[in-house]
């Protein structure tokens, strides 16, 4: 992790069983690098966290994004309570699926989980232009959440929320 905050690239985390050890290192990481450790963004991979230790992660590491799978976190239902105390900007979805060819249904599946618990619509169709935040349904909210991490960059200001065609390169 410290390497790859000196050369700026964002990580995913993988963390099984132990949420104090894992709040303990974020918290060293941040103490070490200051401004540097919020330039990169890190996928806490297949989140099995409990909801508590979300809370108090996404509240002192603004660069760290909640990502959530069937494979894994399907497993239990305290992934719906994650995804319900975590906030809209900070949500990712994944596959965790070491077969190519159930990864799209997978990944779809926690699309479909995470707009029932948030309440967000689904896309029916695919519109080019900027809409309104609030007119976002959950694609287009976990597009823009996947710009905001691949950018990084969690120390800067932003006046309005980063819409997915300006983060295209």
């Amino acid at each position: 992790m410290n390497m790859a905050v000196e050369l700026g690239r964002n990580i995913s985390l993988h963390s099984v069983k132990s949420d104090q050890a894992t709040l303990d290192l974020f918290n060293r990481m941040h103490e070490r690098h200051q401004a540097n450790w919020l330039q990169i963004s890190i996928d806490f991979h297949s989140c099995g966290a409990s909801t508590e230790t979300w809370r108090v992660i996404e509240k002192r590491h603004t660069n760290i994004f909640l990502s959530l799978s069937t494979a894994i976190n399907g497993r239990s239902s305290k992934h719906r309570a994650l995804i319900a105390a975590c906030s809209p900007h900070r949500i990712l979805v994944e596959s965790d699926y070491h077969a190519i060819e159930e990864c799209t249904k997978r990944t779809w599946d926690m699309v479909l989980t995470v707009a029932e618990v948030k309440g967000w619509s689904v896309e029916a169709t695919w519109v080019d232009h900027d809409i309104r935040e609030e007119e976002w349904g959950v694609v287009r909210r976990l597009e823009n959440n996947w710009h905001e991490f691949r950018l990084g960059n969690h120390t800067a200001l932003r006046s309005a929320r980063c819409r997915p065609s300006c983060a295209r390169p």
